[in-house]
């Protein structure tokens, strides 16, 4: 996906998260864990960076007709998937922000407003934004919500330490590691969840 392009507009946002119409048929949906990012309305310069935490395929009543037929033909399968506005909906949390160009891992002062564009970060950007400070983001995911919390580290470790490794810096890994064993100290239970999902990534498709 070209990370330069808008992928989908803001349906609803508060400070700390934010449902996703996706453009369907523009490009294929970014996966889960992804970072993503969106200009706030005309703030002038201020940006706020999120991870896909879920992506709901909604129904219309058209496709529950469909659905609910005795058969389906595969060319109406594939005309209601590439033709039609299939409703694809995803749910962002917000794990910092920009303004003026300095990065931050607080949220935003603001929301994004109804109909701001997403973008997907690139590797540079993800390399960027993950390698400022000391992980500071942590705390949003940790924090949970209506998302399971291993599967999203796992999913975001991936995209960056592939995204580290591209720009050459190798110790992200190492220090995002330790910085889990500090901050879960004591809750041994999602310890684990993390890192039983961490062992569970197979980069080798990344480095292929």
């Amino acid at each position: 996906m070209n990370g330069k392009l808008p992928f989908g507009r803001i349906l609803t946002s508060n400070l700390r998260a934010a449902s996703v119409a996706f453009r369907v048929g523009t490009d294929e949906i970014p996966p889960f864990g992804s970072l993503v990012r969106v200009a706030i309305g005309n703030s002038g310069g201020e940006e706020v960076f999120g991870l896909i935490t879920d992506i709901r395929m909604e129904e219309d009543g058209f496709l529950r007709q469909l659905a609910s037929g005795p058969t389906l033909d595969p060319e109406i399968v594939l005309d209601s998937r590439e033709n039609r506005n299939v409703p694809i909906v995803l749910s962002i949390l917000f794990v910092g922000s920009r303004r003026n160009g300095r990065l931050s891992h607080l949220l935003p002062q603001r929301p994004p407003l109804t109909l701001d564009e997403l973008y997907v970060c690139d590797g540079a950007e993800i390399a960027a934004f993950t390698g400022h400070g000391q992980f500071g983001y942590f705390r949003h995911l940790l924090r949970g919500g209506e998302f399971p919390v291993e599967e999203l580290f796992a999913a975001h470790f991936r995209s960056a330490r592939h995204a580290h490794g591209a720009a050459g810096w190798s110790d992200w890994e190492t220090r995002a590691v330790g910085e889990l064993i500090q901050l879960l100290n004591g809750n041994y239970e999602l310890l684990n969840g993390v890192f039983g999902a961490l062992s569970d990534l197979d980069f080798s498709e990344m480095e292929a």
